[in-house]
């Protein structure tokens, strides 16, 4: 048996004491990465198997984890994304594996979307109302290359490369933007994605009035209501009214299947949404944060000033937002997070918050807070 059969021998074994012994024998940077007769390096064995310590020993041994296998292209890491390796997937990336590689037949090689959680509205996308404790690859999901996801409550959305927007999940009162009755009305859900194809029909010129012609590049999923954002930066938004969340100018309907544009920040193009269940905020293209919900309907230009020292008044320029039960964050450019609170004082009463416009986090030198994640009245930032 040759030295590369002995090795993706000792890879399935699952023995790193026998990988270690074998690998003591071969020419560095060089056997380790053979293709055996399946047209597979034991990388690729390794990722399958989701074997941590084994794929950290190759690796260490020079194995590369961009070579492609014979039979579809796809690399170790490719490998390790399909079975939903993901701690395998975050170990090879951290060893400079890519994700622009294509395989065989030219196509970029995972965009794969995983769920977990409860499944109790279908919102996992996965066709089931179980509850999965650990990450579920959805099926109906690949293939179309999604590039972006969005979750809430009672229904999920995804954007497809191609700037498709897709949803499932629980759709009454129309946060799915299908317009059929018997799912807005609750009557059924959709169990798998659905391309929402009634985007844009009411505001558009003729002949650009679908889905597939208007491309979708941000989305937001609340507890009731959703919005999008198009490439021209023209914002979307459909579902429940009744906090003016969707930018009308109104508070009194319960229930938009049909997405359509706020007409109100035509104009002023949009590069970000966030949503929470009463509110939508958006970022534009340069730096200004826009909100609506909470009973103040007309879309208000959110943006901040503060002063630095005694005489210079410094405007922030906004990167990244989200939006939280009864408040809302920002992220500056310099690293600054702005938080500020709901315009309902009952709001700001019920939940016990009492929150000013102010700088809510100091950051120290060479410290950036690069994203931030809200949820209820809480909040995160992620720094590295």
């Amino acid at each position: 048996m040759s030295s590369e059969g002995v090795l993706h021998q000792a890879v399935k074994t699952g023995s790193t004491a026998a990988v270690e012994h074998v690998l003591k024998g071969l020419t560095p940077k060089h056997a380790a990465n053979e293709l055996a007769q399946t047209g597979s390096t034991p990388l690729h064995t390794a990722a399958w198997m989701n074997s941590l310590p084994i794929i950290a020993q190759l690796l260490d041994a020079g194995a590369s984890a961009n070579i492609p296998d014979e039979e579809s292209g796809w690399s170790a890491l490719a490998k390790a994304l399909y079975f939903g390796h993901l701690r395998a997937a975050m170990l090879l990336l951290q060893r400079g594996a890519s994700l622009d590689l294509l395989d065989n037949k030219g196509r970029q090689q995972q965009h794969l979307v995983y769920a977990w959680g409860s499944g109790a509205n279908f919102q996992l996308g996965t066709g089931s109302t179980d509850f999965a404790n650990s990450p579920i690859r959805v099926e109906p999901l690949v293939g179309c290359e999604a590039v972006y996801v969005a979750c809430a409550k009672y229904h999920s959305a995804a954007i497809s490369s191609d700037g498709h927007l897709l949803t499932w999940g629980w759709g009454r009162g129309g946060r799915l933007g299908h317009p059929d009755s018997h799912i807005h009305s609750g009557e059924t859900a959709l169990i798998k994605p659905w391309v929402v194809s009634s985007l844009g029909k009411r505001h558009v010129s003729v002949g650009i009035a679908a889905l597939h012609r208007i491309r979708i590049i941000a989305i937001a999923a609340a507890n009731k209501h959703s919005a999008a954002i198009s490439a021209s930066g023209d914002v979307y938004t459909w579902g429940a009214n009744s906090w003016g969340q969707l930018g009308y100018g109104t508070s009194d309907s319960s229930a938009n299947p049909n997405p359509r544009v706020v007409d109100a920040l035509k104009g002023k193009p949009m590069q970000a949404v966030a949503a929470a269940k009463r509110h939508t905020l958006l970022l534009s293209r340069d730096g200004e944060v826009w909100t609506f919900g909470h009973k103040r309907l007309p879309p208000l230009d959110a943006t901040i000033n503060f002063h630095k020292g005694h005489s210079e008044v410094m405007r922030p320029t906004a990167v990244s937002i989200a939006a939280g039960y009864a408040h809302s964050c920002c992220l500056t450019a310099t690293g600054a997070v702005l938080a500020w609170a709901s315009a309902d004082p009952q709001l700001r009463v019920k939940v016990r918050v009492e929150l000013r416009v102010k700088v809510c986090v100091e950051l120290r030198a060479k410290v950036r807070v690069e994203q931030r994640v809200e949820g209820g009245v809480r909040r995160a930032a992620v720094r590295w």
